[in-house]
């Protein structure tokens, strides 16, 4: 009965989130916030980490965390600072 609870909540992140880096972008450097969110991040797949084992797949998962962490999000992060979350967040969900 409620199967689109999980949609409509993804949906209400994506739409909300924006607006937080919108204001500690407005406090902070894009590469200080972008710092930030990749500490949060390590420290969430560290458990993952140590549970599973380090493998062959840990290599790609570092790559793919550099490129969509580290510049992905520090192209995303400048594009909110400099034309506002209201612009950035659609133009960046569009290829999605």
């Amino acid at each position: 009965m409620f199967s689109f609870l999980p949609a409509l909540l993804s949906a209400f992140l994506w739409a909300v989130v924006p607006i937080y880096y919108r204001d500690f972008l407005r406090k902070g450097d894009t590469k200080e916030v972008n710092f930030i969110r990749l500490v949060y991040a390590g420290l969430a797949l560290l458990v993952p980490t140590l549970l599973l084992g380090i493998g062959q797949s840990f290599l790609y998962g570092m790559l793919s965390g550099v490129f969509t962490l580290a510049l992905g999000d520090t192209t995303y992060f400048l594009s909110i600072k400099n034309v506002g979350a209201s612009i950035a967040a659609p133009i960046a969900s569009f290829g999605n």
